[in-house]
């Protein structure tokens, strides 16, 4: 609404085709406004041409003498009101004055004449109407490469949570195929029935064990060495063995004598059966011997264990004894019927795992625990 005339520089543009960005194109006219930059249609789509329209401008009426500009401060009122077309009175001398909007007159309250109005935007326009779109197209970009960039780094993050999320599905995966595994051998393990079976004589496994019989009982013949299976007393045992360890290691004690991995035990036929299904009990203890304690009793050379007072003969004149691993600890002189080892470790009331026949030299263990010992062979022999 309003005149026309000059001043409406940004009406004189030239629009072109850029074929190396394959865009339509603005450039502002230099001639009309001094200053000249290419943007692309798509970002001057969101410009608010009517925001540019409120640059400087100059409201006029028109008089016999031709088109007379406003007082600067009736015109600033006129582009106030002009929006929302606001009734709006002044005064000039003694005459006041309104605006009819509708017809774009002014009216003397006083005389009721009426003469045209316009308003007339002023030459610089076009250059304030260019940079305000540089401006704009300028703030349009940078939103949008924050908007970019933010988008960005939320894909980022949700492709990191992704993988986060894949990787703990995988760890739980495993987890439970491990678990899964576990149980199902800790349910095979306890299902499972101990047994024995024949080494053949020509392995090396068979060839140890003899090997260790008659280092000390050179004339014995060694008829069949069985390899004994029990998984839930060797499960036990290993637990028991390596807490033994562990608790030496920390107490800085030297642990290397900590398990004996070849002692012997003598035994008749029918306790032989009962040691591969039960382990040892110690509620056969006495049965031989309680001279060093009330315990199981472990020797470190197979003659001891091969004397017929140990191993029994059967009825064939075959005897057995079994090779066994003992976790023997920390040991204290054995005494006659002693039911546990001497205490230790007064302060904790912490008492030796074993005792022995000799400290220097020993030659004979007692156990006291049930997991103390595995039975790892059984030696049928004769003398």
């Amino acid at each position: 609404g309003g005149g026309g005339g000059g001043g409406g520089g940004v009406w004189g543009t030239i629009v072109h085709f850029n074929a190396s960005t394959s865009q339509h194109e603005i450039t502002w006219d230099d001639s009309m406004c001094g200053l000249a930059s290419t943007v692309g249609l798509e970002d001057l789509s969101s410009f608010d041409w009517n925001s540019a329209h409120r640059a400087p401008v100059q409201w006029q009426c028109e008089t016999y003498k031709g088109w007379v500009d406003f007082d600067a401060d009736i015109s600033e009122k006129l582009q106030a009101a002009h929006a929302d077309q606001t009734c709006i009175t002044w005064r000039l001398g003694t005459h006041s004055y309104h605006v009819n909007w509708e017809f774009m007159v002014q009216i003397n309250d006083q005389t009721s004449r009426e003469r045209p109005i316009r308003r007339q935007y002023l030459r610089t326009t076009s250059k304030v109407c260019s940079e305000m779109a540089l401006a704009a197209v300028q703030a349009a970009k940078r939103e949008k490469d924050a908007a970019e960039a933010k988008a960005n780094k939320l894909r980022a993050s949700l492709a990191a949570a992704e993988a986060r999320a894949a990787e703990e599905a995988e760890s739980a995966r495993v987890a439970n195929a491990k678990e899964s595994a576990r149980a199902a051998a800790e349910a095979a393990e306890a299902s499972a029935q101990p047994s024995k079976h024949p080494l053949a004589p020509t392995s090396e496994e068979y060839n140890q064990v003899a090997t260790g019989v008659l280092e000390t009982v050179p004339g014995c013949k060694i008829l069949c060495v069985y390899k004994i299976n029990h998984p839930k007393h060797r499960r036990a045992y290993k637990l028991f063995e390596d807490s033994l360890l562990a608790k030496g290691r920390q107490s800085g004690r030297n642990v290397s004598k900590y398990v004996q991995p070849r002692l012997y035990h003598g035994t008749d036929e029918s306790t032989a059966d009962l040691i591969i299904r039960d382990g040892f009990d110690r509620s056969f203890c006495g049965k031989n011997a309680t001279a060093y304690g009330k315990g199981v009793y472990f020797a470190r050379d197979a003659a001891y264990s091969a004397s017929s007072t140990y191993s029994v003969p059967d009825a064939r004149g075959v005897r057995r004894m079994f090779q066994v691993r003992v976790a023997v600890g920390e040991w204290c002189l054995g005494k006659y019927a002693m039911k546990v080892p001497d205490v230790r470790v007064q302060s904790t009331n912490e008492r030796y795992e074993s005792t022995v026949n000799d400290m220097h030299n020993p030659g004979i263990w007692v156990a006291y625990k049930d997991s103390q010992a595995l039975p790892e062979y059984l030696i049928e022999f004769k003398k």
